[in-house]
């Protein structure tokens, strides 16, 4: 071998170590603030990682998700939280979750990122996978809310399809199926929308002709190897999954048009570029051609037109996987295709729609990220940990004005229920989030959980029962107290949405395992619906009621 070949081997190899370093002293930096970091700011929808930690919370008791309970998410996010209470017992389990799925989309990176030619885009690519992973935002207007616990498992779901879509417009390798099984199986394992996108993702990349149809068949084997070891592993988790996945999807049916008209419509900047780019790539096309050889036109077009092509794709998948509670976040997945390897030798108009497209996508996050850190930094101020639901929710700082707001909400709830039937039945909204009402309002709740979570201790009730469930969203109290869940419950209780409408029998079903019952009295106009009444008839016909607390009752099963 000559000097000049291994100058080459060497100039090939430099900038591939010089990026793993650079990614494993990141990740090492993740881990240390895990360990570290004890106190996260109060923020939006903090239900949404209350029924998170519940979930870790049966884990860690001997349940298995899907199988002994339901759950309207994968049950890889209930996973990395489990382990990372237990990795990290003197943190804070929301940081704990963020570094765990950071260290899940670190090897699938490092392998995607040597095929990056340039130390710009690597860097680039690097920023946009660390902030979707690592930083709590979504993209709602909002200066209340200093982070947003709202469905965390977007952002990890939207990093991943990150990651599909840089393997799509970057060069293809040897072994790359079992990168995208690897893929694949963690987006299954944490949102079936997401991976139904990357599935078509790749399918597109085989019929276009930019990867071998092994890859897809090689994906495929690797997931359902994997599916398999689990449900055998767990006792059924796999097929409990699906069968959550085919209930909800029959409850929402009809859902995922409007979902995708609503992120069309919230997202109508990037769209409208895309089809823009489109239109334009379109005019200069020999329509005649298409009449003798329609086919090769084909072929031929989107070969040529690689990038337009393959933006349409990427943002289509994107608005595809991307939430209603992200606000925008999932479009971040279409950046991908800022890194395509023929924008190097584009100019003209291409070039300055590809900077005009990513613009649109990636300043709306930066946008909010410097907003929410001025007001954190701002509120945080004034904030304290010492505050009335620090038992139920240990490690967050909540702005004293918040707190304020959860006494009021605390006496409205409490003694004006009737007014706020009138005041939402004239169009206020309560505690519609991203309104500026709702961290007070969930504060409010979290501080009823504290009271009656202490009452219930005070009053000896947990010799009354042995296993428990909450009517309420989420569950609240077994976590808590250290009370065993019943079998057979949801982690979310969101009537038409995660569980169908009970009747009395249907809920006489539900609570057949427990024999100790939370039941929330305390519900916000907005929030009611005829299932709690048939839990109650439920309640009041099986079970004894005990005084526990202005808001919360208790049950214990008739002996």
């Amino acid at each position: 071998m000559t000097e000049a070949s291994y100058d080459l081997i060497r100039s090939r190899a430099a900038p591939f170590n010089w990026r793993i370093a650079a990614i494993a002293a990141f990740t090492i930096l993740v881990v240390a603030v895990a360990a570290l970091v004890h106190v996260v700011p109060y923020g939006r929808a903090v239900w949404d990682f209350v029924f998170i930690l519940d979930g870790a919370y049966r884990i860690g008791v001997g349940q298995v998700p899907h199988v002994d309970f339901a759950s309207p998410i994968g049950p890889l996010t209930l996973y990395l939280t489990h382990f990372a209470e237990r990795l990290f017992p003197g943190g804070q389990p929301f940081i704990g979750l963020h570094a765990l799925a950071w260290l899940m989309v670190v090897p699938p990176f490092a392998v995607i990122a040597s095929r990056i030619q340039s130390s710009w885009g690597f860097a680039a690519s690097f920023a946009v996978l660390a902030v979707v992973v690592l930083v709590p935002y979504t993209l709602d207007s909002t200066m209340l809310s200093e982070i947003s616990y709202f469905a965390t498992y977007n952002r990890f779901a939207t990093a991943i399809l990150f990651l599909a879509a840089l393997w799509y417009v970057l060069p293809k390798a040897r072994g790359d199926g079992v990168l995208l099984g690897y893929l694949l199986t963690a987006l299954v394992s944490i949102k079936i929308t997401a991976a139904i996108a990357m599935l078509g993702l790749v399918a597109a990349a085989v019929l276009l002709g930019r990867a071998r149809p092994a890859a897809l068949f090689v994906m495929l084997f690797v997931t359902a190897a994997l599916a398999g070891l689990v449900e055998l592993a767990t006792g059924g988790l796999v097929s409990g999954y699906l069968h959550d996945i085919v209930s909800m999807s029959a409850l929402n049916r009809g859902g995922a048009a409007f979902r995708l008209a609503a992120s069309s419509a919230r997202n109508w900047l990037p769209l409208a570029v895309t089809i823009t780019i489109v239109v334009l790539a379109a005019r200069e096309l020999d329509f005649t051609a298409a009449v003798r050889r329609p086919f090769n036109f084909v072929h031929e077009t989107i070969a040529r037109e690689a990038f337009v092509a393959d933006a349409a794709l990427l943002v289509a998948v994107a608005l595809a996987a991307e939430s209603q509670n992200t606000g925008g976040v999932g479009l971040i997945a279409a950046t991908a295709v800022l890194f395509h390897p023929s924008l190097r030798t584009t100019r003209g108009w291409r070039l300055i729609a590809a900077a005009v497209l990513g613009a649109t996508l990636v300043l709306p996050m930066a946008d909010v990220v410097e907003k929410r850190v001025v007001s954190t930094f701002v509120r945080e101020k004034q904030g304290t940990t010492d505050h009335g639901f620090s038992t139920f929710l240990p490690g967050m700082r909540v702005p004293t004005a918040t707190l304020a707001g959860s006494r009021l909400m605390t006496r409205l709830q409490s003694e004006w229920l009737p007014f706020l039937d009138e005041t939402a039945n004239n169009g206020f909204d309560l505690d519609g989030d991203p309104g500026s009402t709702s961290p007070a309002t969930r504060a409010a709740w979290a501080v009823s959980v504290a009271e009656a979570g202490a009452n219930f201790q005070r009053l000896g009730y947990a010799t009354k029962a042995q296993r428990y469930t909450t009517i309420d969203f989420a569950e609240s109290f077994p976590r808590l107290l250290g009370l065993t869940p019943a079998r057979g419950t949801t982690l979310a209780m969101d009537f038409r949405r995660t569980v169908p409408a009970f009747s009395v029998t249907e809920a006489s079903t539900y609570l057949a395992d427990a024999d100790g019952v939370f039941f929330r009295t305390c519900v916000l106009p907005g929030a009611t619906d005829t299932n709690p009444a048939t839990f109650r008839t439920v309640l009041e016909q099986e079970f004894t009621r005990h005084k526990l607390h202005p808001c919360w009752d208790f049950y214990s099963r008739t002996r």
